[in-house]
């Protein structure tokens, strides 16, 4: 027989509502351990509490960073309040770490299914369901789904706002939070404003909301929200901003959507551009940011590298589909750089990387599918073949090689 402890758990796990009473009981039984701290939140969450679950799920973050269930709890609320592209980005954090557990595939899942994304959810679903059979609530995804796919679809979308709609819009935002953006061009200006948000490429910006396809309205206020309220946090120094520089990887043709963004060419086609690392928002980097921080080319690179090598790297084993690919429970000889931030591509230049790369793959060629913004596939050996003219969604095109000093050759 289980404790009343037990008991409210359990209740919280089948999603039931605790009273008021209950709630403080749960919470003083739990004696302050991360699992009675997470089922406070759950608990919080089936009250549809957000923003006191949010707050406790904060401290929980800080002091277990890599938990896995306290960042699918995390997502849980950030999917209730709707903020999908920060709830996606820790799925996939967690995804990265183990690619096989129902609990994620399921969450993702369910974030699919909240946008309308019924393919995506029946993916997920599938994939669950082959992690675990037995799984009741992946039984009941996979039947709403089903049920899904009986209504009727929703009507097409509107036509995707042009660069002057789309800028209009963000400027009327932008001055809705009170700040005051200039237009010049295909630029935006904040005058006064600190160093971190002085100018922002248009292009790029409305090219991104273009891949996305979100509403115009919700993209370009949370957009507006985010740089009011950075305009507000004092770690706009010149070390934080450096601290916050990653590169991205982009196909030929590309400055032109970026112009005058600062960049560098690592030729046959591929060009460096470097961001402000953000969760949900791609910001470029303008050619007068980095001699306004003292950089110079070669130092504005290795500064945004060296970033990139001081974070986590997860390779993923996939297997290839008929649209592109799937992660995989098993060795399937292809391994994913596949981490939900945009950096993956650049992250093939860290030697690091490489190194473990080239430990996961064996000898031989090192066949590179650059083919989606946030996904990138490499095979040796034997298993280089299935790279062989893979789909290309929102990437860049061609075949490629890695060498082991680095660079990104035409496959051969």
């Amino acid at each position: 027989m289980g404790t009343p402890y037990d008991d409210l758990r359990r209740k919280v796990e089948r999603g039931e509502t605790l009273s008021p009473g209950e709630l403080e009981a749960l919470e003083a039984s739990g004696n302050g351990s991360p699992e009675g701290r997470l089922a406070v939140v759950h608990a919080l969450l089936n009250a549809e509490q957000v923003a006191p679950a949010l707050a406790r799920l904060g401290g929980l973050r800080r002091d277990f960073p890599r938990r896995k269930d306290i960042q699918l709890a995390w997502a849980r609320a950030l999917v209730m309040k709707e903020d999908w592209a920060q709830a996606e980005a820790l799925l996939k954090e967690a995804f990265a770490q183990d690619p096989a557990d129902p609990e994620v595939l399921k969450a993702l899942a369910v974030l699919a299914l909240r946008r309308h994304e019924f393919v995506l959810a029946k993916r997920w679903v599938s994939d669950a369901r082959r992690a675990d059979p037995l799984d009741d609530e992946a039984r009941l995804l996979e039947a709403e789904l089903e049920a899904a796919g009986e209504l009727p679809p929703p009507p097409p979308p509107s036509s995707p706002a042009t660069l002057e709609a789309f800028a209009g819009a963000l400027e009327a935002a932008m001055r809705a939070e009170g700040l005051a953006p200039v237009r010049r061009g295909d630029q935006l200006f904040l005058p006064g404003r600190t160093r971190r948000l002085a100018r922002l490429l248009l292009e790029p910006l409305h090219a991104d909301f273009l891949r996305e396809q979100r509403p115009l309205q919700p993209f370009v206020e949370e957009f507006a929200r985010h740089l009011a309220e950075e305009s507000c946090a004092s770690a706009t120094d010149r070390a934080a901003l450096l601290s916050s520089l990653r590169p991205v990887l982009r196909g030929a043709g590309f400055e032109a959507q970026a112009r005058g963004a600062a960049r560098k060419a690592l030729g046959e086609g591929l060009q460096l551009f470097y961001v402000l690392d953000h969760p949900t928002l791609v910001r470029y980097v303008p050619e007068g940011m980095a001699r306004t921080l003292g950089q110079d080319a070669a130092e504005l690179h290795a500064r945004a590298l060296l970033n990139l090598e001081g974070a986590p790297t997860a390779l993923t084993p996939v297997r290839r589909t008929e649209t592109g690919f799937a992660p995989s429970p098993g060795v399937t000889g292809l391994y994913a750089l596949w981490h939900g931030d945009g950096y993956d591509g650049a992250r093939l230049l860290v030697t690091a990387v490489r190194a473990r790369l080239r430990e996961r793959c064996g000898p031989g060629a090192l066949r590179v599918w650059l083919g989606a913004r946030e996904l990138v596939v490499v095979a040796a050996g034997g298993e280089a073949s299935q790279l062989a003219r893979a789909p290309v969604l929102d990437g860049i095109a061609g075949d490629w090689q890695l060498t082991d000093d680095g660079r990104l050759v035409p496959w051969t």
